[in-house]
């Protein structure tokens, strides 16, 4: 299986590799991708092994020599991969040199209106049907659960913090790109809000949003009573978090895509040129605007209402 691109990217075509893992019972799946990502995906039963595009394996998948060796024909009986644009020349020529057949899918043109996760789920299907000719569910299909590792990261990662069958919320304030954040300001008022409503939360923020007008806001800033904030967690502890998580908020971002992935109820703050393409699955509400910055806190609060009766 084959995914490249940021966490939201690989998330994406989370639906699609379930769906391959119910279709191909008994084969075992190798995923490329970066490497910290996959592990969610390893810890979930969804591959049984991946293969790091920062590693020296995955590098004669782009027809580098060194290594190639390690990549021999009889490892793989096919490949998949869930393209945002073209196929790599690289990859196809590699792949064609080894003897392995390769299905790849692409986006639609033109743009549907359905989201590219729900696409990508259908053309998969289309192409691997279920050998007892069960249509999975979508839904069922869009659920990342841990294993093994998400929930004893989770509680390692706030210890005491982390309540115990409580009420609390997660905010991500970050994306990785400036025009998809909405002003740290209104995080703040939201935070204040929620514990004026008696839920404490946590603050996530990762490399992305080391910088001053996120991270340098919160070590100056002094957050709510009852509200944290945890700098570079690592991946498999905010996945269980996330897990437990009864809300979240977040801009158009990959930790907001895995919060949906993970079941919690997800308000997400996305510009309107990105619906429905990258619309996040799961319990998900999105607010959407031309611009981020049209979106006041009143509309966001009343999307987080709505999401929790007893807000």
């Amino acid at each position: 299986m084959i995914r490249l691109g940021g966490l939201g990217d690989l998330l994406v075509a989370l639906p699609s590799m379930a769906c391959l893992r119910l279709a191909l019972p008994g084969r075992r799946l190798a995923l490329l991708c970066r490497g910290e990502y996959g592990g969610l995906f390893l810890d979930a039963g969804i591959a049984d092994r991946i293969i790091p595009l920062e590693g020296r394996e995955a590098s004669s998948f782009f027809g580098n020599a060194v290594g190639a060796a390690s990549v021999p024909a009889r490892a793989f009986s096919c490949a998949v991969g869930w393209m945002q644009k073209r196929t790599p020349a690289a990859i196809e020529g590699t792949l064609r040199s080894l003897g392995i057949p390769a299905v790849f899918l692409s986006p639609p043109d033109p743009p549907s209106r359905n989201s590219l996760s729900r696409h990508f789920f259908a053309e998969t299907m289309a192409a691997f049907p279920d050998p007892d000719g069960a249509v999975p569910a979508f839904g069922e299909c869009s659920r990342l659960r841990s294993k093994r590792g998400g929930m004893t990261a989770a509680r390692a990662l706030l210890g005491n913090a982390l309540p115990g069958g409580g009420r609390f919320a997660v905010i991500h304030p970050g994306s990785g790109g400036a025009a998809k954040l909405w002003p740290f300001d209104n995080f703040l008022e939201i935070a204040r809000r929620l514990w004026g409503a008696g839920v404490p939360g946590v603050f996530i923020t990762g490399e992305a949003e080391e910088c001053p007008a996120i991270s340098g806001r919160l070590e100056r800033e002094a957050l709510p009573s009852g509200w944290t904030w945890e700098r570079k967690p690592p991946l498999l502890g905010v996945s269980g978090l996330l897990t437990e998580a009864p809300l979240y908020l977040g801009n158009d971002s990959g930790i907001t895509h895995l919060a949906a992935a993970c079941g919690a109820r997800v308000t997400a703050l996305f510009l309107e040129m990105n619906i429905p393409a990258w619309e996040p699955f799961g319990r998900s509400r999105v607010v959407s605007a031309r611009a981020l910055s049209e979106l006041d806190v009143e509309t966001v609060w009343a999307s987080l209402r709505a999401s929790d009766e007893c807000l």
